[in-house]
């Protein structure tokens, strides 16, 4: 009974839909954040597709699969961290020149050392991984390889 008298005194009409804790925070910059995420996830999701084709039994490529899976818990990391950042403190190189342009220091900070680096060295990695398998050719080679990835 207490709870639906409390409840009759809520104004409906006037519900809050942005966070009373942001601190310094601009709209641009949480939207960046936001449309970063989606990205970060989608290419978890794809990563993590390729983890589950090579871990088949009819594909038998476990270090390939190792390889992908890792790539996606990395990516979904980099979510999840943006995450925390924008809930904790309401707070890749687009969303470090929206930080810059708004004079968003930490947020800028957060970015490049975070995110950027991370990703510079993913595809620098997935880079030597496809030359590598260039060099190494069909067959035998792409399964001396994967056994490599998976050592």
């Amino acid at each position: 009974m207490q709870v639906k008298a409390e409840l009759a005194t809520v104004d409906k009409a006037n519900t809050v839909t942005e966070s009373l804790a942001r601190v310094n925070f601009h709209p641009e910059c949480e939207a960046a954040i936001n449309e970063q995420i989606n990205i970060e996830y989608a290419i978890s999701y794809v990563y993590h597709s390729l983890y589950a084709y090579f871990d088949r039994d009819n594909v038998g490529l476990p270090g390939f699969a190792k390889y992908f899976k890792a790539a996606s818990d990395e990516e979904r990391e980099h979510a999840e961290l943006l995450m925390q950042y924008q809930l904790n403190f309401q707070k890749l190189r687009e969303l470090h020149d929206v930080a810059d342009k708004h004079g968003d220091a930490s947020f800028a900070d957060f970015v490049e050392g975070q995110l950027l680096a991370d990703q510079v060295e993913s595809v620098k990695k997935a880079a030597e991984q496809v030359s590598q398998l260039r060099r190494v050719g069909q067959g035998l080679g792409v399964y001396l390889y994967d056994k490599e990835l998976g050592a």
